[in-house]
C-alpha cells in the first residue's frame, strides 16, 4: 500500500475550529493526498490515520502537518459520500438531501461542499 492507494477517492477535506474553516485541500494531481493530521481541541485524533498508516506501510518520509485544536472535518469523497467527523461522532451521509438537512442544522453554518450557498449565514 501506498499513499496514492489510501486517499485517492478523497474530492474535498475542509477542517472547522469554532464554526470556521481553519483548513481546505482539494486533490491538484492524480493521485494527490493531504498529508495533515487533525487533532480535536480534546486532543482525540478526528482524521489522518490513513495517512500514518500508508506511510508506515511504504516505509517513506512524508512531510505531515499537524493542524491542532479543530472541532470537525468534512470530507467528500469520490463516490459522493460526504463524512463528518466531531469528538463525539462520525456521520455519513449518503444523498444530498442528508447532507443538507444537517448542515442546516447546524448553529456555526460551515461552507457546504461542492455549494457556493454555502457560504450564506442565516
Amino acid at each position: 500500500m501506498n499513499h496514492d492507494d489510501v486517499k485517492e477517492p478523497l474530492k474535498k477535506l475542509e477542517v472547522f475550529a469554532d464554526g470556521r474553516s481553519v483548513y481546505e485541500w482539494e486533490p491538484v494531481a492524480v493521485g494527490d493526498i493531504p498529508r495533515v493530521i487533525v487533532v480535536s481541541k480534546t486532543n482525540l485524533l478526528l482524521w489522518g490515520h490513513e495517512i500514518l498508516q500508508a506511510i508506515s506501510n511504504s516505509r517513506t518520509a512524508a512531510l505531515i502537518e499537524k493542524i491542532t485544536g479543530a472541532d470537525k472535518v468534512i470530507a467528500e469523497w469520490a463516490d459522493g459520500t460526504v463524512e463528518v467527523m466531531t469528538d463525539d461522532e462520525t456521520k455519513f451521509f449518503t444523498s444530498g438531501e442528508g447532507w443538507q438537512e444537517y448542515w442546516n442544522s447546524l448553529d456555526e453554518w460551515p461552507k457546504e461542499i461542492g455549494d457556493e450557498e454555502g457560504n450564506k449565514s442565516k
